[in-house]
């Protein structure tokens, strides 16, 4: 399981540049809190790079 999940725990390090204070997650936290704030959103952005057509973001 550490060798499948290894890429995206890379990803997330890369992201986070290390840093304890920002956190970042995949779990719908809906469920657990009603308290979260969302700081940047690719829709809401008229100047963000389109991902490519044959590829999907989770969470769209």
């Amino acid at each position: 399981m550490d060798e499948l999940q290894w890429p995206q725990t890379e990803l997330v390090q890369h992201l986070k540049k290390r840093s304890a204070f920002i956190s970042i997650t995949l779990e719908d936290i809906t469920r657990i809190t009603d308290r979260f704030e969302i700081l940047y959103s690719i829709n809401a952005d008229p100047e963000a790079v389109p991902p490519p057509a044959d590829r999907s973001i989770v969470g769209r």
